[in-house]
C-alpha cells in the first residue's frame, strides 16, 4: 500500500460555483481532475451564508460538520436536519436540491466526500483514538483527516506523523488485507473508505 500525507497549506482553495462559500480541496482522484471527470473528491468548506448547494450530477455525497451548526433542507425528499460536529454523516445525491443555512453567529466548517455514482462508493465516520487503533483498508483508498487533538503516529513511525488538519491517503496496491496502526494520546479523526466499483478501461 502507498501512504501520502497532505497538510492544510497544501489544500487547493476555490470559491463555490454560487459564490457563497469557500472550498479547500483536500484530495481528488485522478490528480488534477475536476468535478466533471473525477472518480472522487474530499474537501473542506466554509459556509458563509444561507443558500442552495450547487447541484453536482452523477455524484454521491456525504457531509460532516467540523465547526458550528448547519440547518440542511433536502427539498426533494422534504427533510430538514440540524447538523453539528456530533451528527452522523448526512448522505445525499449530488443532484438533490439542498438548501443550507448556518445557525448562530459562529462560522460553519464542513467536510465533504464525493464519489462518482456507479464507479465508486464510500463510507465516512468519526474515530476517536486514545492510545492505539488498528484500521483495516476496506476498499481501494482510505483517507484519514485529523480533526483535532494530539499528533497521530502512523504505523508507530516517528517520521510519518499526522498533525491537526492534515490528511493521510492510503492507496491499495496489493490484494488487500492491509492494516494501518494509528497511535496518539488523544485525537479526533474522520475516516473515509472509498471502493472502486467499475474499473477504468
Amino acid at each position: 500500500m502507498k501512504l501520502s500525507i497532505r497538510h492544510e497549506h497544501e489544500y487547493r482553495a476555490m470559491l463555490w460555483k454560487n459564490g457563497k462559500g469557500l472550498t479547500r480541496e483536500v484530495w481528488v482522484y485522478p490528480e488534477g481532475a475536476t468535478l466533471d471527470d473525477c472518480l472522487w473528491r474530499v474537501s473542506c468548506a466554509q459556509v458563509a451564508q444561507a443558500g442552495a448547494f450547487s447541484q453536482m450530477l452523477g455524484l454521491e455525497r456525504s457531509l460532516m460538520i467540523l465547526r458550528g451548526v448547519l440547518r440542511v433542507q433536502d427539498l426533494d425528499a422534504q427533510r430538514s436536519v440540524f447538523l453539528s460536529p456530533q451528527s452522523a454523516p448526512f448522505v445525499f445525491a449530488g443532484s438533490a436540491a439542498i438548501h443550507a443555512e448556518p445557525m448562530g453567529a459562529g462560522r460553519v466548517e464542513d467536510f465533504n466526500v464525493m464519489t462518482r455514482t456507479g464507479d465508486c462508493s464510500h463510507v465516512a465516520r468519526r474515530l476517536n483514538v486514545v492510545g492505539t487503533h488498528d484500521e483495516p483498508l476496506m476498499g481501494d483508498w482510505m483517507l484519514i483527516y485529523h480533526e483535532g487533538g494530539a499528533p497521530v503516529h502512523i504505523d508507530q513511525s516517528t517520521e510519518l506523523v499526522l498533525d491537526e488538519r492534515a490528511t493521510l491517503l492510503v492507496a491499495r496496491e496489493g490484494k488487500g488485507g492491509e492494516i494501518i496502526r494509528l497511535s496518539a494520546t488523544q485525537a479526533s479523526l474522520i475516516v473515509v473508505h472509498i471502493n472502486q466499483i467499475r474499473r477504468m478501461p
